[in-house]
């Protein structure tokens, strides 16, 4: 079975017999969801800076430059999300020689 509501099924082959397969077959679109907290221009900011490996040294400085430059209040896991999974940035790890 398809495990699909019944109407959701008819919907499907409604259109399928209207001659739209190609909606049924093209990636949705925005489905929608929560908006971005982080405006496109500060992500971009964001990014140039992540080039430079000297920037940031931790997730928290992030954080405070997020805070302190653009009012951005965001936690840490948050921030880490962001830098780790959506920019696909990793901060260099620090090493003490003792």
């Amino acid at each position: 079975m398809l495990r699909r509501n019944r109407v959701t099924v008819q919907k499907w082959l409604h259109k399928y017999r209207t001659g739209r397969l190609n909606i049924l077959l093209e990636p949705k679109k925005n489905l929608g969801g929560r908006p971005s907290l982080i405006p496109p221009n500060v992500i971009e900011k964001l990014e140039e800076e992540l080039q430079n490996p000297e920037s940031f040294q931790s997730y928290v400085g992030i954080q405070l430059c997020l805070t302190t430059c653009f009012d951005i209040e965001l936690s840490y896991k948050t921030v880490h999300q962001l830098v780790r999974y959506k920019l696909k940035s990793k901060l260099s790890e620090i090493t003490f020689d003792f």
